[in-house]
């Protein structure tokens, strides 16, 4: 057995999951559904398709521009997201086929 073998299982995991390591908790994520950085300057997030994934990801990402391309109006409570995005100085513009969330500030 050569030296780099043992490692060899973990280097195809970490190929395809971002792993990180905090105290007691060990999280795991693939690495093609972190967020996406467009050319428009937006955070595109995919697989987030409900009020409350779209309240989560604007927080933990705290981007200026966020895009949900699994969101639209019809499976968000756009009334519910757009009080949200007020008190904390975001503007919500949803349609039949996307949400974005973009800063005021």
């Amino acid at each position: 057995m050569n030296e780099g073998e043992p490692y060899r299982d973990y280097a195809k995991i970490v190929s395809r999951f971002l792993i990180r390591a905090k105290p007691h908790v060990v999280s795991c994520e693939l690495r093609d559904q972190l967020a996406q950085p467009t050319g428009l300057g937006y955070i595109s997030i995919p697989d987030v398709s409900d009020t409350l994934g779209i309240i989560g990801a604007t927080i933990k990402h705290k981007a200026p521009a966020l895009l949900f391309p699994d969101a639209n109006k019809h499976t968000i409570e756009l009334g519910r997201l757009i009080a949200w995005a007020e008190k904390n100085g975001y503007r919500v513009d949803a349609d039949d086929e996307i949400v974005r969330m973009e800063s005021i500030s």
